[in-house]
């Protein structure tokens, strides 16, 4: 019963310092439904590719789809809003 009280004590603690909503959910991007969303920019691989935290809490590899959509090293960290058809970027604008 101590070991369980002190689970939960540990759990809060982490929720209550913001930690909790920081475990996010990886989802392939081809999951996500065709349409716009607010979105961060977490970590840039290159050009053509990036890691996402959308706005509920998905995280999602993205992939652009033409040579148009660039994930420049200035974006990292910006949130963005992006357009995705079957499972790739295919707009990306800064917020």
């Amino acid at each position: 019963m101590k070991n369980v009280r002190r689970a939960y004590a540990y759990t809060a603690l982490l929720f209550a310092f913001g930690m909790g909503p920081a475990i996010a959910a990886k989802v392939d991007a081809k999951l996500v439904p065709d349409g716009t969303y607010g979105a961060r920019i977490e970590r840039i691989r290159d050009g053509a590719h990036a890691t996402m935290l959308m706005e509920n809490g998905m995280e999602v590899d993205a992939t652009a789809a033409r040579d148009t959509v660039t994930f420049t090293p200035a974006l990292a960290n910006a949130k963005v809003k992006v357009s995705f058809v079957e499972g790739q970027v295919v707009a990306l604008s800064r917020i």
